[in-house]
């Protein structure tokens, strides 16, 4: 065997908190040796309950030991990593895309990196989809094979076929007799014998195979797809988005654990595989116990046992960081967690009993909706700071909560000099909080960034209209339109848009055009470039503004609904009973519209730099070589959508700290991975759209995807965006100017009134009065 071996740089220590705290009925806390543990959790209820109460008469905060994050090993970006602990001790990590092992010898502390030359060719004439190891490094690998290597890329069909590489660098393909045609094989896992265990989705049958000879039997059934599989104690663990199932080998049967099922549904809604990671990933440890990570923290518990105990809080680890997504995890033999993270890092968790249980500094982070650039910094600075702890507070976490109440709860807390000390002003009056001294001036905040990677400072600038900088966006939208070039050259307003869909309903008849079959969806897309419009400066409304906007959308409306096929509008109502029109992914761009031949045109924003490279690669496609982009002039013109815009509380008690946390979210260690947007740092929009040459594809494209026309299928490639891209990208943000500010107490009320007249139950004036009286009720209160 060919192998060339490559050293990886130790990381720096990365101190990001992690603390163990007991749920009820628990064992004691303490450095966690195996032999401690292990018995701790073999105790009966009587001993957990007892144990756990002496830990709650005897905690405080001011107690020392808990799990401390280490990045023992940097790469590049994973798509998928499996691993498994050897039987010589060596833990193994497998990357069959790049056909990479990463082997550790020391428990996870050093990596060597070893690339298997013959491997690598194996990989690129088949496409892993699923990959086991086995103790003796033997790899099972589901492959999506070329059934016709021949045909182009447009018509492709693929095959799911089996195969075992043996550690010789030999392979042989194992036949598993499907039921139907529907049905296909998608995860493998090995069990401690050496037998191997194959899912296959549709039919949901799991088989055991015998690789001695080859045989298969159908072992079992599940009820749901399963994303990942693993066998320990003769149990096979196999997670699907709902629910852990746990299969027991010797018995033959499934094991019935209302505590696990409890937990999983209470705490983690989907477990899937994202293509980027799980979003909640399990496996299984030694004694029967099962471990389930994800961002809520590390969670341990015994099979058919009462009580689930938390290792890791997720709010003290990188755990919870959006950028961090799990691919791989497991336990060595000291009881440290190593964890292998999308971002291509590598993460040892090893318990400390020198820091702090609970860090000895807060700070107090608040926005009214959950923000993932929020969770995301808040891992970043803990990990840089470990003396800080940051407690993060969600207004509307509570689904019964209106946006109203939560508003007004904080500004109690505000007047009462009880406030957070950070604050996401996203739904917030901004210019109110400022005029009241509630926001701390941000100016040498702002300046040392921009000296230092230099910021997009107009979008800055413009949303505080004046000197002095009281809230800052920290990633954007901007609004835009893509199509035939004709159309779009013909677009200078909301009026025009709307009068072109009117003439282009006389070519496309019975299509989807818009993709928004709703009154309330019409309004809600193109309000971000028609709303700054409304108000003047001292928030008097124009009622003739208004009017227009609500005559164009029901005129928009009445095009999209007046030829979309009936079952294009049922879709889309299924859609909207499930909150789709308040995703934020509601308002991003959808280019399929112009791919699929629905129209010549689309609006909607660019969430950031996928829908921007989407976007880019769209005259590339057949067909579309004449299509153009520019961004979007409704009723108003340079729109952009400030998006997790930051302030400090003037009154915060800790000034220092809140101003070194902004700073993190402005630098590059937060701006190179914006969640939904464009970073605000200029240096991070070069680094957004990196990318590596040697993982193009032939054609030069980064992915690909696919759409339909008249039920043929055509793929889609996507290309990496190149420095021409990125200039023209910078020319349009150098041109924006009109910042628009959701305020959803004033648009709920004219989605509200707006609906009613769309859809014909009010007639215009009557509406826009109920506006007016609405939104004066809203000021006095």
């Amino acid at each position: 065997m060919r192998k060339k071996l490559l050293s990886t740089r130790l990381a720096a220590f990365v101190m990001s908190a992690v603390i163990t705290i007991t749920m009820a009925g628990c064992g004691t806390q303490g450095e966690p040796q195996r032999s401690e543990r292990e018995a701790d959790m073999l105790m009966t209820d009587s001993d957990v309950s007892a144990a756990a109460q002496q830990d709650t008469d005897t905690s405080d905060n001011s107690g020392t030991g808990r799990y401390v994050d280490r990045t023992v090993c940097e790469g590049e970006y994973w798509d998928r990593m499996e691993k498994q602990i050897l039987s010589d001790g060596r833990i193994v990590l497998v990357n069959s895309m790049t056909s990479q092992r990463f082997v550790s010898e020391d428990g996870g502390n050093t990596w060597n990196i070893e690339q298997d030359e013959e491997f690598s060719v194996f990989v690129k004439e088949h496409y892993p989809i699923s990959t086991a190891i086995s103790t003796d490094g033997t790899l099972a690998l589901i492959c999506m094979d070329k059934k016709d290597p021949s045909a182009d890329a447009e018509h492709m069909e693929y095959v799911y076929r089996l195969y075992i590489y043996h550690t010789d660098d030999t392979v042989r393909q194992i036949e598993i007799d499907l039921p139907d045609t529907e049905s296909r094989l998608s995860e493998v896992a090995f069990g401690e014998q050496g037998e191997l265990f194959v899912f296959a989705g549709g039919c949901r049958i799991i088989y055991k195979v015998d690789l001695d000879t080859g045989v298969s039997k159908n072992l079992t059934t599940l009820q749901e797809n399963c994303y990942l599989m693993e066998c320990r104690n003769k149990i096979l663990m196999c997670m699907t988005a709902q629910k852990i199932f746990l299969y027991d080998l010797e018995k033959e049967q499934f094991i019935e654990d209302e505590t696990l099922d409890s937990f999983i549904l209470d705490t983690y809604q989907d477990m899937s595989w994202t293509g980027a990671g799980f979003t909640a990933y399990s496996f299984l440890g030694e004694n029967k116990t099962i471990y389930i990570a994800g961002d809520k923290g590390l969670h341990r518990h015994v099979i058919g046992g009462s009580t689930i105990e938390q290792v890791i809080d997720g709010s003290l680890s990188l755990l919870s960081t959006p950028s961090h997504n799990i691919l791989a995890m497991t336990v060595n033999d000291k009881n440290e967690f190593v964890t292998a993270y999308s971002d291509g890092s590598i993460v040892k968790a090893a318990y400390d009993a020198s820091v702090p249980t609970v860090p000895n500094e807060k700070l107090t982070v608040y926005s009214l909706k959950e923000n993932d650039l929020v969770k995301q910094t808040i891992s970043a600075y803990q990990t840089q700071y470990p003396e800080m702890f940051i407690e993060y507070q969600v207004g509307m976490e509570d689904g019964g909560i209106t946006q109203e109440d939560a508003l007004k709860k904080l500004n109690t807390r505000l007047l009462g000099g009880s406030g957070p000390d950070i604050m996401l002003l996203d739904g917030m009056k901004i210019d109110a909080y400022a005029e009241k001294g509630v926001l701390m001036e941000l100016s040498e905040i702002v300046n040392a960034a921009d000296e230092r990677d230099g910021l997009y400072r107009n979008l800055i600038d413009n949303l505080s209209g004046g000197d002095q900088i009281y809230a800052i966006p920290l990633e954007f939208h901007i609004p835009v339109v893509i199509g035939q070039k004709e159309a779009v050259d013909s677009i200078t307003d909301y009026r025009s848009m709307v009068a072109l869909y009117e003439k282009a309903r006389e070519t496309y008849t019975d299509t989807d055009m818009v993709g928004i079959s709703s009154a309330k969806g019409i309004m809600k897309r193109a309000m971000p470039v028609c709303a700054p419009s409304w108000q003047d400066g001292k928030g008097q409304l124009d009622t003739q503004k208004i009017k227009e906007f609500l005559e164009l959308s029901k005129r928009l409306y009445e095009v999209q609904m007046n030829g979309t096929p009936t079952e294009a509008i049922d879709n889309y109502q299924r859609r909207v009973a499930n909150d789709y029109e308040e995703s934020p992914y509601f308002k991003g761009l959808n280019e399929t519209i112009c791919l699929e031949k629905r129209c010549s045109f689309a609006f909607g924003e660019t969430l950031g730099a996928y829908t921007y490279r989407d976007m880019l690669s769209v005259p590339r496609a057949e067909g579309m070589e004449q299509a153009i982009s520019k961004p979007l002039d409704g009723q108003s013109a340079k729109v952009y959508c400030p998006e997790s815009i930051v302030g400090i509380n003037a009154a915060t008690k800790s000034s220092d700290r809140a101003k070194q946390f902004v700073g993190m979210m402005l630098s590059t260690t937060v701006q190179d991975n914006t969640p939904l947007g464009f970073p605000i740092n200029k240096k991070s929009l070069a680094s957004v759209f990196a990318y590596d040459e040697s993982q193009l594809g032939e054609d030069g494209g980064q992915y690909s995807t696919s759409y339909d026309i008249d039920g043929v299928t055509h793929g889609f490639t996507i290309y990496p965006v190149e420095q021409e891209g990125i200039d023209l990208l910078e020319q349009w943000i150098a041109g924006l100017d009109t910042p628009y500010l959701s305020d959803p107490v004033f648009e709920n009320v004219i989605f509200a009134q707006g609906v009613e007249y769309i859809e014909g139950h009010k007639e215009l004036d009557e509406a826009v009065e109920e506006i007016v009286n609405s939104v004066e009720i809203s000021l006095y209160e």
